[in-house]
């Protein structure tokens, strides 16, 4: 049975917002702010306590271990537990992201993205899901061919299906989350997405005119040749998962193959629109 971490986390010592960004840099799933002095943060199961404790102590040298009680969850005890803490966002002013038992009323003009957050991937909550929604909805045209790496949830995917683009394939190496990522393709009524399991290899295919990538900064760097290579002359790539201390290390990554279009933040956390000449 596959669990997960809860962690009851006391305050002392921290600033929120940048405790925060590192609890989700570490790759925190979801976050509930007990009260002004305690949080309950979740975490996958293979998560590694001693690198986060040393991401802690960083930002907090005085931590001590005491200020993190470590539980194991079930999956069927985390999946009721991330339902109440799941409730509809609204990410512009007529796109929502809501899960299927609490979708938005009086809204008859939005878009609404039906997630079903059976594993967390990706439910919009998060300001890196929400700057690549903005980017987006602004560079997306009508039939681009859409490739989405690292898509979780399947929520750009969706989003870009829903936008009016071309057929997308959307790839992750996580087989729980292509199959989240089906589900909730059949949950919002959507045809013409190609959602796989593996890294870039898996995606042979060429000629895309947008790239959609919300990954860690780590993992983007491994794979920005290969996303890079796949992209239409003047195809733009959208990336995100990135702090804001680490734009410039993109920008000297691909600086002379790409153009930088334009750079969107939300508190600590940016996203890049690269476009490639033609």
């Amino acid at each position: 049975m596959k669990t997960f971490r809860k962690i009851v986390l006391e305050l002392s010592g921290f600033d929120p917002d940048i405790l925060a960004t590192v609890l989700y840099s570490e790759g925190c799933l979801g976050i509930e702010e007990n009260s002004d002095t305690q949080w309950t943060v979740y975490f996958p199961e293979d998560f590694s306590l001693g690198a986060l404790l040393s991401a802690l102590r960083k930002i907090n040298p005085r931590l001590k271990e005491t200020q993190l009680t470590v539980a194991v969850l079930p999956e069927e005890n985390w999946q009721e537990r991330w339902r109440e803490y799941f409730k509809p966002v609204k990410v512009t002013e007529n796109i929502w992201v809501a899960p299927p038992w609490d979708l938005p009323r009086g809204e008859k003009e939005a878009l609404v993205i039906v997630i079903d957050p059976q594993m967390a991937f990706g439910t919009g909550t998060h300001e890196t899901t929400q700057l690549m929604i903005l980017a987006l909805v602004k560079h997306l045209k009508k039939g681009d061919a859409v490739l989405d790496a690292g898509t979780g949830s399947g929520i750009l995917a969706i989003l870009a299906r829903k936008l009016g683009s071309g057929p997308v394939i959307a790839f992750d190496i996580d087989p729980e989350a292509i199959a989240n990522a089906n589900h909730n393709r059949q949950l919002n009524r959507v045809d013409s997405i190609d959602f796989r399991v593996g890294n870039e290899d898996s995606v042979p295919e060429k000629g895309f005119d947008l790239v959609l990538a919300n990954i860690s900064r780590e993992i983007l760097l491994n794979m920005l040749f290969a996303l890079e290579t796949k992209l239409n002359p003047g195809g733009r790539l959208i990336l995100s998962g990135l702090l804001e201390t680490e734009g410039e290390i993109m920008h000297r990554a691909l600086a002379g193959r790409l153009e930088l279009v334009e750079q969107l933040q939300k508190n600590e956390w940016i996203a890049q629109v690269w476009r490639k000449g033609r």
